[in-house]
């Protein structure tokens, strides 16, 4: 394994010293380092000079700046403090800058900056070591060839740790054996550029990686952004990757990762997953996980591999193969997001394990899912797809929850179906390229619908629903959407946005029947016992009370098919009123004023050709509402 080569081969120049330096041993105990009689010989140590400490402690004082070409605290008795205004250089270009046996703290600032070359390592950390960092340390590191940090000691950083591998350091940080350890405290943070290699990496120790701050991991020759391959990884705060040509995030099997934080993944390489499971990664309540823009797949649940989100996981931008696959187990009781798209294949979600979208699990999908012979989907919550395609479904797919699908993505023989379905009704006449006009609400519907939103996201109000007669009122700003939400809420406290479309948003009360066609295309539904879209007025208050007197004698629109005269009944209307009619263009074609109180009637036959057409009524108080006619051929 390279690393632990990288490592024997670290552990060989760890006492390595420069021949060529003179070398200064610290003989002052608890003192400062520019006391020249601290030091064997007595001097003051400067660039070119190695420091060896055996025991005491070295402190670098406030505005002091000191230079040597290399520090080894050789022992546990050894210790060294850089004070907060206090820099050390340390400019050796053979040696490794900074060997750690002892204790070092760091309130100010460490530069480890080869002047003539490149070192192995520029901070090593051995197994007795501690390397502790205030919230005011700073920690720069850059030519090296292998790592910026190798530790099997304790790397607890409060500070800034900014590591620049110029493209030739293999590793940022690289945590090993049982006694390697590392902690990015809260108000840590640790920066880390042009690795060749990974970012950070943690092999064979037993203690898991807690990031309470933040970590940012950039590189176009990146291998691996993070590499947990032993102990586990706990993320409360923050962390970037982007490149990746492995992956942005790779978790070996047989491990457990957890994330309450937020993780943002993104590659501009050809090739590399985002997210690599192999081991078992929860994504928990407060968790935000967001997977953009990777070389090969985005989320790549592998192998063995656990994927468990019940916090929110968004994966979005363009990938080079499916941004979601599965070949084992997935487990959604969150916010489970995919809108990314593939440049080498037609499927955004692909199935070859088990998925189970639990009782408050919202998945949505923009793409194809393909659902693999052999697998199986469990749904109990929401599921959506958006896909104006047909999905594969060769697996099976049990829902006993919500599966909303406008676009007839889904065909009816490919899901066992105990909960509720939307979608589209099979031989629906009057259809755009991507809305059908009648949908259907599968068999039994128990969650209630409570509120009816312009949007999957906001609660913008886009009418009422009355749930006696199953009927729904847009509000007038629903007009010229394709979308309605219907939030239905079930006994288990969760709550489910359901896209309903229509080709022509309407402006009056349409009754939700589960079966009707809308054949002749006139904006009703002709099954016997669906009541026709009916304007009911701007007063709330008729709906709440669903007076049907008071709604029959609103001002209604007549769209007679086998009439060309267009119709208002406008006895009602206390304004003088603007009439308008518009094509399925947005192009305003006729237009007329009629007086309150009155009837109105044109014969546009002469003057349109037949089609779908919106009206529209506008007072002073601006737009009264809309509703759909159509002119036939005559």
């Amino acid at each position: 394994m390279k690393t632990s080569f990288l490592f024997a081969a670290v552990i060989c120049l760890f006492s390595y010293s420069n021949i060529s330096a003179t070398s200064y041993t610290w003989n002052g105990g608890i003192s400062y380092w520019d006391n020249p009689n601290n030091w064997i010989p007595v001097g003051i140590p400067g660039a070119g000079d190695e420091i060896i400490i055996y025991s005491g402690k070295l402190i670098v004082p406030n505005g002091y700046a000191a230079v040597a070409d290399a520090v080894t605290i050789y022992s546990s008795s050894g210790n060294m403090e850089v004070r907060q205004t206090a820099t050390l250089t340390l400019v050796s270009s053979t040696a490794n800058s900074l060997n750690i046996n002892g204790y070092l703290t760091n309130k100010g600032k460490i530069y480890c900056y080869p002047s003539g070359g490149t070192v192995s390592v520029s901070v090593s950390v051995g197994d007795t070591g501690t390397f502790y960092q205030t919230s005011s340390g700073k920690l720069y590191c850059k030519d090296f060839q292998f790592f910026g940090i190798l530790s099997t000691g304790v790397v607890d950083n409060r500070g800034t740790i900014d590591i620049d591998g110029q493209f030739v350091g293999e590793e940022g940080i690289s945590i090993q054996l049982n006694t390697g350890v590392l902690y990015n405290r809260s108000s840590g943070k640790i920066y880390i550029d042009d690795i060749t290699g990974n970012g950070i990496g943690l092999a064979q120790t037993i203690s898991p990686f807690d990031n309470y701050g933040n970590i940012q991991i950039k590189s176009n020759q990146l291998g691996h952004g993070i590499q947990i391959a032993s102990a586990g990884f706990n993320n409360y705060n923050y962390i970037l990757v982007i490149g990746g040509s492995y992956s942005g995030f790779r978790l070996d099997p047989g491990i457990t990762a957890t994330n309450s934080g937020e993780i943002n993944l993104s590659s501009n390489q050809s090739t590399g997953n985002g997210l690599l499971v192999l081991g078992n990664f929860y994504n928990l309540a407060t968790g935000v996980l967001k997977i953009q823009k990777s070389g090969t797949k985005g989320l790549s649940v592998y192998a063995n591999g656990v994927f468990e989100n019940l916090g929110t996981c968004t994966v979005f931008g363009n990938m080079g193969y499916s941004p979601v696959s599965n070949q084992n187990l997935l487990i959604n009781e969150g916010i489970f997001k995919v809108t990314a798209t593939n440049s080498n294949g037609a499927d955004q979600l692909e199935n070859y394990g088990y998925i189970e979208n639990m009782a408050c699990g919202h998945i949505s999908l923009t793409g194809r899912f393909n659902n693999n012979s052999g697998s199986e989907v469990i749904n109990e919550g929401f599921w959506v797809s958006s896909y104006t395609g047909l999905d594969f479904q060769f697996g099976d797919f049990e829902n006993s929850g919500v599966v909303a699908d406008p676009y007839g993505c889904f065909s009816t023989s490919t899901i066992t179906n105990y909960g509720v379905h939307v979608r589209p009704i099979p031989g629906a006449n009057c259809i755009s390229t991507t809305i059908y006009d009648a949908l259907e609400l599968g068999s039994n519907p128990v969650n209630p619908v409570t509120a009816v939103y312009l949007s999957e996201k906001y609660n913008t109000s886009g009418g009422i629903y009355v749930a006696g007669s199953n009927k729904l009122f847009p509000d007038p700003a629903a007009a010229g959407l394709d979308l309605l939400f219907l939030e239905m809420s079930g006994s288990n406290g969760c709550s489910y946005r359901i896209p309903l479309g229509f080709e022509i948003p309407i402006q009056g009360g349409v009754e939700l029947c589960g079966d009707g066609i809308d054949n002749d295309c006139d904006g009703l539904i002709d099954e016997a016992g669906c009541l026709a879209p009916q304007y009911i007025g701007p007063s709330v208050d008729l709906i709440q009370r669903t007076e049907l007197s008071e709604i029959s004698a609103s001002p209604k629109i007549y769209p007679n098919p086998s009439s060309d005269i267009l119709q208002l009944d406008l006895t009602r209307q206390d304004l003088d009123c603007l009439i308008e009619l518009m094509d399925i263009n947005g192009k305003i074609v006729f237009s007329a004023r009629a007086a309150a109180n009155t009837s109105f009637a044109a014969s546009l036959g002469d003057q349109l050709p037949a089609g779908m057409y919106l009206v529209r009524l506008y007072s002073e108080q601006g737009l009264e509402w809309t509703q759909k006619w159509v002119l036939s051929p005559r």
